[in-house]
């Protein structure tokens, strides 16, 4: 049961109306052009293939309406609010969800992709909503995409405070400038070295270059290695020096590390190596979670 609060009307043409609530209407099949609705609520209505063309919604409620394959076409929401509804093969067309919210519903990221709001602070939030809602259904694949989404606006977003882009980001981020540069450098580089912890495939690829390639190269040229046995060192015991200090497998080691730059090199591979683990360990459990 949800409660209504607004004097009750009847959802039909010239659909305008303010302040007023819509219950258990149906609107199967119907075409509904230039409505404009503020301030209302509709409850448990139907718009099951129906197509609205140019249509603006101002601060509406929906509640638990049904959009399976309508077609929304250059249609407005602004500050609407969505809960417990069903968006099951739903078209959006160059639609405006500013300022909306979703709560225990969500909308494919295949179709709202084009429909997001073009400002990044509010595309930001939107998408941050919609990863959240799509994790608490279950929606592992949606969940990572609107939250690839929300990490490309949350960088625009940073980096047009930087630049200064217009005067709303110059009134809003006057001095704070340098927080958000290293803000925005600090996504950067979370996405380069760890995929924001999304990306098994780059967790993966930045794991084997720095085992295989950089460590290595590092230990040959600054970390003074020695083996037990007095012995020269080949490029296999530097890499496999590297392997064992960035994967915690307990194996002793017959080369060791010496002089300060040496073990500071072995400390940052342990980490990076931890994180990694930690990272990709996180991963398999929310994908297996899941299935």
């Amino acid at each position: 049961m949800y409660p209504i609060y607004r004097p009750m009307a009847r959802l039909e043409d010239p659909y305008t109306a303010e302040d007023r609530t819509f219950s258990g209407a149906r609107l199967d099949d119907k075409t509904v052009g230039n409505a404009n609705y503020r301030h209302c609520m509709f409850v448990d209505a139907s718009f099951k293939s129906a197509t609205l063309q140019n249509c603006q919604f101002l601060h509406c409620i929906f509640l638990g309406c049904y959009f399976r394959r309508a077609t929304l076409k250059n249609c407005t929401f602004t500050g609407c609010r969505f809960y417990d509804c069903q968006f099951p093969y739903v078209s959006l067309h160059a639609c405006d969800f500013r300022y909306s919210q979703f709560k225990s519903c969500q909308v494919p990221s295949s179709e709202m992709e084009d429909s997001l709001p073009h400002a990044p602070n509010l595309r930001e939030q939107l998408c941050r909503n919609l990863a959240i809602q799509s994790a608490d259904l279950g929606l592992s694949d949606e969940t990572r995409r609107y939250r690839r989404f929300e990490i490309t606006a949350r960088e625009e977003h940073l980096w047009k405070a930087v630049s200064s882009e217009s005067d709303w980001y110059r009134s809003h981020f006057y001095g704070r400038k340098c927080r958000a540069f290293f803000q925005w450098l600090w996504s950067k580089v979370n996405g380069l070295f760890w995929g924001y912890g999304e990306r098994l495939t780059v967790l993966l690829r930045n794991l084997l270059l720095a085992v295989v390639f950089i460590f290595p190269i590092l230990y040959w040229l600054f970390g003074d290695l020695k083996r037990d046995d007095g012995m020269s060192l080949g490029f296999a015991d530097y890499l496999y020096f590297s392997m064992v200090n960035a994967l915690p497998v307990g194996v002793s080691l017959a080369v060791t590390a010496s002089g300060w730059v040496g073990y500071l090199l072995v400390v940052l591979e342990s980490v990076f190596g931890s994180v990694t683990l930690a990272l990709f360990a996180a991963y398999v459990f929310r994908w297996s979670l899941h299935r």
